[in-house]
C-alpha cells in the first residue's frame, strides 16, 4: 500500500491516523457510469459497500446501522499530488473526530483503488445547496422562506458541533452543503479542515489555495483561521442562498476583494430578505473577528427566526427533548 506515498514515514502517518476507518477493496464496487459530482481534483461516483462500514463499528448507534451493505458516494482523485494527499488525510482525520452528526455528511471509511486512496461517504440522494438555490432564478415559484431558514439552522447546528471539537472547516460554501430529497442539510468537503491550536486559531501555509470569495478579511490578509472566519463564510453561504446562487462579489477580481472589504463594503443583501436576517449577516461580517457571533449564538438566533415564522405561517417540526429542529 505504500507505493502511492512519497515516503514510508508519510504512509505510516496516514495509515496510523486512518486505520480504524480502512475498508478492504474487495468489499467495494464503483459504478463508473454513475457520476455524482466532479471537482478540480476528484470525481465522485455512486458505488456499493458490501460490508459493515467502519464508522458504524466505531460509533454504534441507531443512525449508523444503515451504513452497512449500502450505497455509497465514492470520491476518487484525478491525480495523487501532495495537495490531494493532504486533503484526504484531513478528511479522514476530521471524520474520526466528528463521528456521526445529523447535519454532517458521514465518511464511512477509506480504501485503495488502483494504488490510490479513495473515500466512501454516505450517499445523499438529492442536490447541493447552491444548485437548489440557483434553481429559483428562472422559476415562477418563490423560494420558501421557512425552508431556507430551516436549512440554515441545520447548517449552524452542524457547525456548532464542529466548532465544539476544535475543528475549522475553512471551505464553508453552498456548494459544500448537500441536501437530501427531504431538504435536510449535510455539511461536506473537509478537505481544507484542520484543528485549531490552543489560541483557537490556525495559520494556513502561504502556498495553499483558498476559496477567496468566502474568506474573512483576516484570512485574506494574514491567512489566520478561527471559528470567527467560519462564521464569516457561513454568512456568505447564506447570502448565496438568498441571492439564488449568485457568485459572491460578482465581477470583482478575487485579488481586489480584500481592498473592497477594508473600504467598509460588504455583499449587498437582497432587498426582500428580512431585517432580522440582514442584521445577523452583518454581525457575521464585522471587521473584528471577536465581534462576530459564535455558531452557538447563530443557531439560537435562527431558532428564534423559525419560531417567529411558525407563528406567522404554520408549525415547525421539532423535537423538544433534545432541542433539535429537523
Amino acid at each position: 500500500m505504500n507505493n502511492f506515498f512519497r515516503s514510508i514515514k508519510e504512509a505510516n502517518i496516514f495509515v496510523e491516523t486512518g486505520k480504524e476507518l480502512f475498508i478492504e477493496g474487495n468489499f467495494i464496487t464503483v459504478d463508473f457510469n454513475e457520476i455524482i459530482g466532479k471537482g478540480s481534483s476528484a470525481i465522485v461516483y455512486e458505488g456499493f459497500l458490501e460490508s459493515e462500514s467502519p464508522i458504524s463499528t466505531l460509533y454504534p448507534r441507531l443512525e449508523t446501522r444503515n451504513y452497512s451493505n449500502c450505497k455509497a458516494a465514492i470520491k476518487i482523485g484525478n491525480t495523487f499530488s501532495k495537495d490531494e494527499f493532504e486533503q484526504i488525510f484531513r478528511e479522514v482525520d476530521s471524520a474520526i473526530k466528528i463521528g456521526w452528526h445529523r447535519h454532517i455528511c458521514c465518511l464511512l471509511g477509506w480504501s485503495v483503488y488502483q494504488s490510490m486512496p479513495i473515500l466512501l461517504f454516505e450517499l445523499i440522494e438529492g442536490s447541493n445547496l447552491h444548485s437548489w438555490a440557483e434553481s429559483f432564478q428562472d422559476s415562477e415559484e418563490e423560494m420558501p422562506e421557512k425552508i431556507v431558514t430551516q436549512i440554515l439552522w441545520q447548517i449552524s447546528d452542524g457547525m456548532e458541533y464542529i466548532s465544539s471539537l476544535g475543528i475549522l472547516h475553512k471551505d464553508l460554501a453552498a456548494r459544500n452543503i448537500l441536501l437530501s430529497k427531504r431538504l435536510e442539510a449535510k455539511i461536506t468537503d473537509f478537505g481544507l479542515a484542520s484543528s485549531c491550536n490552543e489560541t483557537f486559531t490556525y495559520e494556513a501555509p502561504i502556498q495553499r489555495r483558498l476559496p477567496l470569495r468566502w474568506m474573512a478579511p483576516e484570512v485574506l490578509k494574514n491567512r489566520i483561521f478561527s471559528e470567527a472566519s467560519d462564521v464569516w463564510s457561513f454568512a456568505v453561504l447564506a447570502w448565496e442562498v438568498f441571492s439564488k446562487g449568485q457568485i459572491p462579489y460578482g465581477t470583482i477580481d478575487g485579488n481586489d476583494i480584500l481592498e473592497f472589504l477594508f473600504s467598509g463594503n460588504r455583499l449587498k443583501i437582497p432587498d426582500e430578505v428580512s431585517n432580522e436576517w440582514k442584521k445577523l449577516l452583518n454581525q457575521c461580517w464585522k471587521d473584528q473577528n471577536e465581534e462576530r457571533p459564535k455558531f452557538k449564538d447563530i443557531k439560537t438566533q435562527i431558532g428564534l427566526f423559525l419560531e417567529s415564522q411558525t407563528i406567522d405561517y404554520g408549525y415547525l417540526i421539532t423535537n423538544f427533548n433534545d432541542d433539535k429542529i429537523v
